[in-house]
């Protein structure tokens, strides 16, 4: 099974800000006191709300791609997804601004759905976009444009 979506979607504005990264701290005690040093790094689940499209396309590929990951019936993942490389890939986001220009893009390098959301079918939106939210998880993210935009000095 092919599992290349060349996708583009939009998603609602906000999606951005989730991208929570986390230092751990390691407490040490030291001469009666406890210093806390820089642990690991850890990435929180990144969730988007994806405006779906009239055909379903993008919903479908999120489904395929989760369902091939591992199958709702059979419990197993699909035989031409046997390493990791197989089912994840870089997914590159870019914000824009009100002119068109990209103000800033990032990479997830290693993405895949771990939740494709429920689409509400209450006919009191009626008069609204028809949404669904989706869960990733990836090893990290990086800048990628532009690459500075001022000066930390630490």
């Amino acid at each position: 099974m092919s599992l290349y979506f060349p996708l583009i979607f939009f998603v609602v504005p906000g999606g951005i800000v989730d991208l929570i990264t986390n230092i751990g701290n390691i407490p040490v005690p030291f001469r009666g006191r406890v210093l806390p040093v820089a642990g690991d790094r850890t990435f929180d689940p990144w969730t988007v709300t994806v405006i779906n499209d009239a055909q379903f396309n993008i919903r479908d590929a999120m489904e395929q791609w989760s369902n091939a990951i591992n199958a709702h019936q059979a419990n197993l993942r699909d035989g031409g997804l046997s390493t990791l490389a197989s089912y994840r890939t870089t997914a590159t986001v870019s914000q824009y601004n009100k002119t068109g220009g990209v103000v800033r893009t990032y990479e997830f390098i290693n993405i895949f759905p771990t939740n494709v959301g429920a689409i509400d079918l209450d006919w009191d939106n009626a008069d609204a976009i028809e949404i669904f939210p989706v869960e990733f998880q990836y090893d990290y993210w990086q800048v990628v444009a532009p690459t500075t935009t001022g000066t930390i000095v630490v």
